[in-house]
């Protein structure tokens, strides 16, 4: 089995990150791919617009009509921050045998030595890497200590950040543009009550 494991915050989740995903499943013949929502980033601040609740379900809506894309809470559920090679090791063990891929946005990159463990997980997964910043295949690789795999996804730059859309709400606005549909409805239709993952 080939599983592609997507971290980050998603505060909120939007339509570059679901592109993102549905370029790595099939350019990398993925069977599956999880979004693995954050307590929180240990490479960013930790205040977030949204709640562990609110994201989590945030992205529960978004992948609602994707069959091959899951949303696991492991790394809600442990002590911030989160590190990417615990939850490497965790779906390692979830899913003996499976061929793993880390989704990143070429952002990354350039600061990719610095995560934890580096050299374990660069032998235990292959980076996915789609384009973003004017960084794109042809940008030189990072000067790096350890060999690492790296596959560059095919799709166009797409125009949505979390930052924008954190932007957008803050005047009051809903982006329906850069928002997957159930979580412009759900932002519409009022609070959202603590969850049980």
């Amino acid at each position: 089995m080939r599983i592609g494991l997507f971290g980050g915050t998603f505060d909120p989740v939007h339509l570059g990150h679901l592109a993102m995903a549905e370029a790595a499943l099939d350019q990398a013949r993925l069977g599956k791919l999880w979004f693995i929502p954050a307590a929180r980033n240990p490479h960013k601040e930790s205040h977030h617009r949204f709640t562990p609740d609110e994201r989590w379900e945030f992205l529960r809506l978004a992948v609602q009509d994707h069959p091959r894309l899951e949303v696991s809470a492991w790394e809600l559920h442990r002590p911030p921050p989160s590190y990417t090679i615990e939850t490497v090791r965790h779906f390692a063990a979830e899913f003996p045998g499976a061929e793993l891929f880390w989704l990143i946005g070429a952002d990354q990159l350039p600061g990719l030595h610095r995560w934890r463990d580096i050299g374990e997980l660069a032998e235990r997964v292959t980076f996915l890497c789609a384009p973003r910043n004017q960084m794109s295949p042809e940008t030189p690789p990072p000067p790096v200590s350890f060999p690492f795999r790296l596959l560059w996804l095919n799709l166009p730059f797409h125009p949505a950040s979390s930052t924008e859309v954190r932007r957008r709400l803050a005047r009051g606005e809903i982006p329906t543009d850069l928002l997957p549909t159930r979580v412009c409805q759900r932002l519409k239709s009022g609070p959202i009550l603590p969850l049980s993952f």
